[in-house]
């Protein structure tokens, strides 16, 4: 059962709100590039299907930022202290995910969770640009997991997903909920920032020294054994959030 810092969440939450609305902009994208990787994956092609699915987890992740108004869309020109989604992050996935994740976890004193499965010791890590460059030097090695370590970081996604779905994280009441909306889908930054680091190294962008993805994009590679899991995970999330936008729109 997963455990939220409570404490650290009241004091959060007094100067909170969400982005619901450009949230689920991104949120629709994501869902369109799922089904793509879906069909293509069918197709055999593997190398457009793993692009497709790394750009539905990159838009997740840039939506979880916006949810929580971590990030902000480039329309946004009142918020100088957020960054902005398309210079700041563009389409660099973990930048999408760790600045959100760190910036919030910094204010509710805990991190440790985010780091321990990427092989990084947090006192190695200065800041959040320290991090994602940790992240990124590891392209390579992440993309030649082997079926084990895939599938640990799954089975830790999914672990969260349903425990969400089942309302088994514990710290959260009723006073919280309406105090935070969408407090329930909190704990949803773990598994997409797992997915994250799983399927970055596979966008067309990625590794940047082989411009030819087909190449290695084949049975041969774990990964791509797991891309059906990977989209069911990614399913689960973006179910989870639409969910929580849903009800965000009946309490208007």
């Amino acid at each position: 059962m997963n455990e939220l810092d409570v404490d650290g969440l009241w004091n959060f939450a007094k100067d909170f709100k969400t982005n619901y609305v450009d949230s689920e902009k991104y949120i629709e994208i994501a869902k369109r590039d799922l089904k793509s990787s879906e069909n293509n994956y069918k197709m055999e092609n593997y190398a457009k299907s793993s692009a497709d699915l790394q750009q539905s987890v990159e838009k997740i992740a840039k939506a979880w930022g916006l949810y929580w108004n971590q990030l902000k869309s480039p329309e946004d020109k009142d918020q100088d202290d957020l960054k902005d989604i398309k210079s700041d992050v563009g389409h660099n996935s973990p930048k999408a995910i760790f600045f959100t994740l760190i910036t919030l976890l910094n204010k509710l004193g805990r991190i440790e969770g985010v780091i321990e499965h990427l092989d990084i010791e947090k006192d190695d890590v200065d800041d959040f640009e320290d991090l994602t460059e940790k992240i990124l030097q590891k392209k390579q090695q992440i993309a030649k997991y082997n079926s084990s370590e895939i599938k640990d970081m799954i089975d830790v996604c999914n672990s969260i997903i349903h425990d969400i779905k089942d309302n088994k994280i514990d710290g959260i009441d009723e006073d919280m909920e309406k105090l935070i909306p969408g407090i329930k889908i909190w704990p949803i930054g773990a598994p997409i920032s797992l997915l994250t680091v799983l399927t970055f190294p596979h966008s067309p962008r990625y590794p940047n020294d082989d411009p030819e993805p087909k190449k290695y994009l084949n049975k041969e590679l774990a990964f791509v054994d797991f891309i059906p899991e990977i989209i069911q995970s990614t399913k689960y999330i973006i179910d989870i959030f639409e969910t929580s936008l849903d009800k965000q729109h009946s309490d208007i």
